[in-house]
């Protein structure tokens, strides 16, 4: 889901956040498929501070959107019909998981 993404009138987005232990970490893989194992990610203005906390106050972005990046971890495993595009990044000890119908 890039920059150049529309959500149309038939399209869901679904965030996730999950904290996780260092043992749940060592088992997942961060993705190697993006550049230099980064990536960001566009959330929500309004759902940020629900799913990240007050440190969302402090991604940059704008009134919509805020970005957020960090390591990119692949979550194909995670993808299922109809949400596809799934983007993931590590957040703190947390898992931000951003899936979509488009």
């Amino acid at each position: 889901m890039g920059s150049d993404s529309f959500v149309g009138p038939t399209d869901y987005v679904l965030y996730a956040y999950l904290e996780l232990d260092p043992a749940t970490w060592a088992t997942l893989r961060p993705s190697s498929m993006r550049d230099g194992g980064t990536t960001t990610v566009r959330i929500r203005s309004d759902i940020a501070p629900l799913l990240l906390g007050p440190p969302a106050a402090a991604l940059p972005g704008d009134l919509r959107d805020k970005l957020v990046t960090g390591t990119a971890y692949d979550t194909r495993s995670v993808e299922r019909s109809p949400y596809r595009g799934t983007e993931g990044v590590r957040v703190d000890d947390g898992l931000l998981l951003v899936l979509g119908t488009m």
